[in-house]
């Protein structure tokens, strides 16, 4: 088996959780130095990416993916100014796995988060920087980007094994992004 194999075979995903945001206008969220990792992709719209530990925004198009390590923090925006709200407070009323931010709806992601039995090894550690980004003109990102469709399809739908399958995707889905990077 080559290394990466080697490491995410051995991660055991103790919890897994994915979702959609929906947001328009003005809005941004602040996503805190959690024990999981993270990832995102945008599918509709534009919005800025603050990584942890720098003032320098990334813009993010469409079909843009990016993880988040265990240990750092992000800002995800409208625009770089606007005041966040924390990301990890837990959604309110009847959401159906969406959460509204601002007003409208220009701007749709996918995301999603794993925690692992040891919070987050040290060998996962050692492949990841704290923020991996995937351009959608990438080599690799059409195989992430059919992989992410038919995430974003599940979520949006009630198919029999929706939760398996959605875990499964995900679990590419990142598989994906880390390969990129390596």
């Amino acid at each position: 088996m080559d290394p990466l194999s080697d490491v995410l075979s051995v991660l055991q995903v103790e919890d897994a959780a994915f979702g959609r945001i929906e947001a328009g206008g003005h809005w941004a969220l602040q996503g805190s130095k959690a024990k999981h990792v993270v990832f995102f992709a945008l599918l509709d719209g534009p919005c800025w990416l603050i990584p942890d530990g720098t003032d320098q925004p990334i813009r993010v198009e469409a079909g843009d993916c990016f993880v988040i390590s265990c240990g750092a923090s992000y800002r995800l925006c409208s625009d770089p100014t606007t005041n966040a709200e924390d990301y990890s407070a837990p959604l309110k009323g009847p959401t159906n796995g969406v959460r509204r931010l601002g007003t409208g709806s220009g701007t749709s992601l996918i995301g999603g988060r794993f925690t692992f039995d040891d919070d987050c090894p040290k060998s996962l550690l050692g492949f990841l920087p704290p923020t991996l980004y995937v351009r959608a003109t990438s080599d690799s990102a059409t195989s992430l980007r059919a992989i992410l469709h038919k995430l974003a399809n599940e979520l949006d739908n009630n198919h029999v094994g929706k939760a398996l399958m959605i875990n499964h995707l995900a679990q590419l889905a990142l598989l994906a992004a880390i390969r990129e990077h390596v």
